[in-house]
């Protein structure tokens, strides 16, 4: 079936309380199968796979799960509303889920994402030689407050603005701030931010305040936009559950780099540039190792 459409709403058990819930799906690309449960959804979805929403925001309580043919699977959510995507339940997924949303996804405190893979951005994207190259016109803030999972997949957030006050747990994970992105399907470094000719205005383009476990970590934000391209005020560790050394990387060829929080790459590497570094008070980098120092 080319085409098919869910639209619905989940009431709260108090019977008057409307929850926040997928809606005005409409698969273009691929197949998906939409179940409705008393507190979610579970859709079965082929391998990429490209739905269309009005909405696609998750309620306290509820889930939206995934069902994919295996765990390199994709399936693309395209919000074409001006509606934000607020993720206050769980997401769940046995392959690679991304969601595109130029109106701004918000990842509240007690929201949960566990996947294979997931890749949020308020820019579409379009497939080059190089890899996936997001851009767009929106100014919208990505902000996760919760946690995000994917044990042995990655995780990328890619926006005008990115801020990270929850956890973020991955083997690659990746914060990207500006108007255009690649994102390359392989290397150390996977994240290219093109620099803005512009003025710089007061903001941050990515900002941790949370934390962030993974083998390789990469912060890259647009220097020319914002007066700050980065600002790590949060705990990022390179993960030892791999047999690699673990990589952190602030990366702003044009821009002010500020580290204030915690930077932990036991045996592996750490690596700060910027137009301007700026180490707080207080602030600590650590790639001591017992028999291999970084």
């Amino acid at each position: 079936m080319n085409l098919q459409k869910v639209l619905f709403f989940l009431l709260s058990i108090g019977g008057s309380t409307l929850l926040a819930a997928p809606s005005g799906g409409n698969v273009i690309q691929g197949k998906a199968d939409f179940h409705v449960a008393k507190q979610g959804l579970q859709i079965k979805a082929a391998d990429q796979t490209v739905i269309q929403w009005q909405d696609f925001s998750i309620g306290k309580g509820e889930f939206v799960k995934f069902v994919q043919p295996h765990s390199d699977a994709t399936v693309v959510n395209r919000v074409i509303s001006d509606q934000l995507s607020e993720i206050y339940g769980s997401l769940k997924a046995n392959g690679h889920v991304y969601l595109i949303n130029p109106a701004g996804i918000v990842v509240g405190a007690e929201g949960l994402i566990q996947a294979a893979g997931f890749i949020a951005s308020t820019f579409d994207f379009t497939k080059s030689k190089e890899g996936m190259v997001f851009k767009g016109d929106s100014k919208a803030i990505i902000v996760n407050e919760g946690q995000i999972e994917t044990p042995n997949g990655d995780v990328f957030l890619i926006g005008y603005q990115v801020v990270n006050e929850g956890e973020i747990h991955g083997k690659t994970v990746g914060l990207a701030g500006g108007s255009e992105v690649l994102l390359k399907p392989a290397g150390s470094e996977r994240l290219f931010v093109k620099a803005e000719q512009r003025i710089p205005t007061s903001g941050t383009a990515v900002e941790n305040k949370g934390t962030i476990e993974a083998l390789k970590t990469e912060l890259k934000g647009d220097g020319n936009a914002f007066s700050y391209a980065i600002k790590n005020d949060g705990l990022i560790e390179a993960t030892r559950l791999y047999e690699e050394n673990g990589e952190i990387f602030l990366l702003s060829e044009g821009g002010v780099v500020s580290h204030g929080g915690t930077l932990i790459a036991e045996g592996g590497e750490v690596r700060l540039l910027g137009h301007t570094v700026e180490l707080k008070e207080g602030s600590l980098i650590d790639v001591s190792h017992d028999t291999k120092p970084g």
